[in-house]
Parts: C-alpha cells; structure tokens; sequence
C-alpha cells in the first residue's frame, strides 16, 4: 500500500472517527459532570460538610456504563463489517500472471475502502463486543470515578487555601471546562480499543489467511512510535513491534518496545494507547505464486 493511499485511508478513518467523537463525547461529558453537579447541588442546598459525606458514598458513575457499552458495541460492529468487506475485496483482486518467466504473482492492489454488501454477523459481533469489554468496564468506570473524586478534593483544597467562600467553590465545581478535557480523553482512548475489537472480530470471519498494515494519523499530533510503524507489515497471527517512548527531559527516549496487534491494542503501555487516531488495513494474504491462502490450509497444516 503505497504512501498517498496511505494517506487517504487515514484521512478516511478520521472522518469517521470524528463522527463517532463528537456522538458520544457530549454523553460521556454530561455523564462526568453529573457527579459534579450533584456534588454542587447537596453543597448548596446543605453545606460543604454533609457534601462531602455525599462524596465518600461516590463509588461508580452508573451513567457511563450503558454509555460506553453502547460506544464499544456500534463502533466495534461498524469496524467488523468493514474490515470483514475489505477483506473479501481484496481477495477478489486480479492475479498478474507472468507466462514468460512461467510464473503467477500478485503485487496485491489497494483494499476497497467500503463495499455495499452486509453481512450477518451483527447480534453475534455485538455480543462479543459487550463480553469482552465487561470484564474491564467496572474497572475503567470505578477508576474515572476516582478521578472526579480526587478533582473534587484538589477544587475544595484549593478554596480553602485562597479562602474562596461556598458561591466560589459551586462556581469551581460547576465550571464545564473541569470536565471536558477527561471526556474528550476517555471517548478517544475508548474509541480506539472498540476499533481494535472490531477488527480482530471482523478477520475472524474472513475465509483466508491475511496480512495487517499499520496507518499512522498524517499530522504533528501523532506520536513518535505510531510515525514510525507507518506502512509496516505483519502476517497471521504477527504482532507489531512498536517503539514505547517516554519523555525525559523534554526529549523522547525509547524505554522498550509493546507487541501490539495494532492501533488500540488493550495490552499496550498507555503511552501507546491513550487517544491514538491511527487504523490498520487488513488485506487476504498471498504466497509467493500470488495465490490466496485459505485459513483451512493453515489448520490442515497444523
């Protein structure tokens, strides 16, 4: 896959991800803002001491679990579809066939982005989808809750230091601003491991053998390690072998590397994961004759 469709796959993959941002960003943020609102609202009505009784019984944001469920399931289907489409086009691609040398190659085209045909995957990808994100949801959500708790903390310890009075500290607490840069973080990150499980759900499904390219974002916000993996290739079953840079100093200094199945991999240092905007193509693998590769043969063989 040469580097201008590269680019316009990448530029493809953003649109629509920015689609799915600007959908479930609004629900994730009046989500997290509930818990500050409320804690707003039983200090005004009662005073900061029974507020914060109110704050120790905060254990988890009920409000963002069907949220993001609902999240991981649509964009997680969308990208098995897809994924599962632009397998079966490449398959269909033509084999160039070289009667000289007696030889048959394919020097595989480009993947169609999208095609019309549906398939009926959908209740069984959702299912999946849902399974595999509950065993870490509780966690995610309790850990976000913390994190509102700990924001509430740090806004009453700082009236308290500059002696703001009760209308200050509601006025803190209510501001959207609190909020909307940890909204924006969650649905990001969130978004890319629901892509991540669509596309290991959609190869599933894929009659033959295939092969992953790793798409970075094309702008000055994509990290360092993702701008290297540009292009690069792995077979069935391979991991990308991706750079984990940490900054010292200002300066990024390679601390080690993660094995990721690609962009969202759930497994990966944060500093690989958090709000990446990068995509993989899947394509049906050839062998060197240009021939498609049936998963049976694999199985066969082993």
């Amino acid at each position: 896959m040469n580097k201008e469709a590269r680019i316009a796959y990448s530029e493809k993959h953003e649109r629509k991800q920015k689609l799915f941002e600007r959908k479930y960003l609004k629900l994730v943020f009046y989500a997290l803002h509930a818990d500050l609102l409320q804690f707003a609202k039983v200090a005004k009505e009662k005073g900061l001491d029974e507020a914060r009784r109110d704050l120790d019984r905060l254990v988890v944001n009920d409000e963002l679990m069907p949220i993001l469920l609902q999240m991981y399931s649509e964009v997680g289907v969308y990208q098995a579809n897809k994924v599962l489409r632009e397998i079966n086009a490449s398959a269909k691609r033509n084999t160039v066939i070289n009667n000289k040398a007696g030889q048959m190659y394919s020097p595989p085209s480009e993947p169609a982005f999208e095609t019309k045909a549906g398939f009926g995957f959908n209740e069984e990808w959702i299912n999946a989808v849902i399974n595999f994100f509950k065993e870490t949801l509780l966690k995610l959500v309790s850990g976000i809750t913390e994190t509102t708790r700990k924001q509430i903390i740090d806004i009453l310890s700082e009236g308290v230091e500059k002696g703001w009075g009760i209308d200050k500290i509601i006025s803190e607490l209510e501001a959207p601003e609190l909020v909307l840069w940890r909204a924006r973080n969650i649905v990001r990150t969130e978004l890319v491991k629901a892509y991540s499980k669509g596309h290991e759900l959609g190869k599933e499904k894929s009659k033959w053998e295939t092969e992953d390219i790793w798409i970075s974002a094309k702008d000055e916000r994509t990290r360092r390690s993702h701008r290297e993996m540009d292009g690069e290739v792995i077979g069935e079953g391979g991991k990308f072998k991706v750079p984990l840079y940490k900054k010292m100093g200002g300066v990024d200094v390679q601390v080690g590397w993660d094995l990721m199945t690609g962009p969202g991999d759930p497994n990966a240092h944060i500093e690989n994961l958090a709000q990446c905007r990068c995509t993989k193509v899947t394509r049906a693998r050839r062998d060197e004759r240009g021939r498609l590769i049936p998963k049976v043969q694999r199985l066969m063989i082993q």
